[in-house]
């Protein structure tokens, strides 16, 4: 990893002056080398890398956005490497197989979708990027769940991409031109930052649970602690509120330890949360748009950018009732995955995305659709309170409650934002419940 972590750097400054495909190769052919002999390290990397791949984009032109990533491309050779090693793989599906089942349905769902489309070649492409994800997830899964050590390792990268990439944030991607926020730089949408770094931030609690030693867990305080001052700079109030209303849950909600140290989790990670919030706000570290979206989502005096003025438009309310009426003139068919902008302009005459994987799972796929999403949300939830291990039932909903409210305010159910949490998630499931039934063994052998 450590070789890799050079190349990336080599790549990254052959990135910057502009020599792309040079750097492609410079990372591309050892890492897939890597992944051929040990697949678990494209695994690894692509936790890492997850937090810095909006900062990556090539194949646009002067028509079009620029669309493809380094983690698009990662993830397949991960899909392709892992799916040769599967075979000799321990780890079959069976606790997370429910879960498993509506992520395919709800993929069938959207493939189905280009038929009524009103954007059949995007809704296509959208498609084909969920059954690359829903195949990720399942050679995550057979990698990763053998062994609470895979696990951890996983965790691990995945939190110090999120850190490295919050580092870049806080020091260099605070003055942003394009979208006056932080983010990782001007074709970096700060949203997808965000949602990145939601994910590396939730896997915190996850780690803390998975470690034995007291010493590596007051060591996640300080890149968890950077993790969030970095969402607060992005300015995204659907991930702060993603974070705060995950631990609060977690704290309240999770089973495993006593109502003492339920409280005591409760009590830290809300001080942590809210002393952050009152630091980020009263030191000034913040951009003025983005201090100002973050007072204005916590009912707090604004000063200076009003993030409401002269923006109507950008009220979810409005968008999502216009998306519905959209939806209606349909005859509640759908407008086909990834198309509700193209819809909307040409139902309701205003070219706007729907901004909520679950509004947009009715719109746009049609009942079906959010049937499968809704049943797919409530199989992780009693996925998760299953969970046995001390814990990693509050780590999970942590997860859940992190990338669903980022969902709820933005479209993500495409993106790899939301399909890698639901994948640790899954992860999760399967290593709990073989644990569970190894130590359920060893209890019933005669003594």
């Amino acid at each position: 990893m450590a070789m890799l972590g050079f190349l990336g750097a080599v790549a990254f400054f052959a990135y910057r002056t502009e020599h792309l495909w040079l750097a492609v190769l410079v990372l591309g052919v050892p890492m897939g080398a890597a992944c051929l002999f040990q697949p678990r390290v494209g695994v690894y990397a692509y936790g890492f890398w997850q937090a810095w791949d909006s900062a990556v984009k090539f194949g646009g032109s002067s028509t079009a956005p620029a669309w493809i990533t380094v983690g698009k491309m990662l993830a397949i050779v991960v899909v392709l490497s892992g799916a040769l090693h599967a075979w000799s793989s321990p780890v079959r599906v069976s606790a997370a197989r429910a879960p498993f089942r509506w992520l395919l349905a709800l993929c069938m769902v959207a493939a189905v979708s280009t038929l009524w489309s009103y954007a059949p070649l995007s809704s296509a492409l959208f498609a084909g990027q969920m059954f690359l994800q829903l195949a990720l997830a399942w050679v995550v899964v057979t990698l990763v769940a053998s062994d609470c050590a895979h696990l951890k390792r996983l965790m691990f990268w995945t939190v110090l991409g999120a850190f490295s990439a919050s580092a870049f944030v806080l020091l260099f991607g605070m003055n942003q031109r394009v979208y006056l926020r932080a983010t990782l730089g001007e074709q970096a949408n700060p949203v997808s930052v965000a949602a990145a770094l939601v994910t590396g931030l939730s896997c915190t609690p996850v780690l803390w649970s998975l470690a034995s030693s007291r010493l590596t867990k007051l060591m996640l305080i300080p890149p968890g602690l950077t993790i969030l001052f970095a969402i607060f700079a992005t300015g995204t109030r659907a991930a702060v509120a993603a974070i705060g209303a995950g631990f609060l849950v977690a704290g309240v909600f999770s089973k495993g330890r006593d109502i003492r140290s339920r409280l005591a989790v409760l009590a830290v990670s809300g001080f942590l949360v809210m002393g952050g919030t009152m630091i980020a706000l009263g030191t000034g570290i913040l951009s003025e748009q983005s201090e100002s979206r973050l007072r204005n989502m916590l009912m707090l005096p604004t000063r200076g950018w009003d993030p409401n003025a002269g923006l109507p438009h950008a009220r979810r309310s409005e968008i999502w009732l216009m998306s519905l009426d959209a939806y209606v003139r349909t005859n509640l068919i759908g407008t086909g995955l990834g198309a509700t902008p193209i819809a909307n302009e040409q139902l309701v005459g205003r070219y706007k995305d729907v901004h909520s994987s679950p509004v947009a799972s009715l719109t746009e796929l049609g009942p079906l659709g959010f049937l499968a999403f809704a049943a797919l949300h409530v199989s992780l939830l009693l996925g998760i309170c299953r969970l046995r291990r001390p814990g990693l039932q509050g780590a999970g909903l942590v997860v859940l409650i992190g990338f669903f409210l980022v969902g709820c305010a933005h479209t993500t159910y495409t993106t790899k934002w939301f399909w890698l949490p639901i994948t640790f998630l899954l992860a999760m499931i399967e290593l709990d419940a073989r644990e569970s039934s190894d130590r359920d063994a060893l209890e019933g052998q005669p003594v």
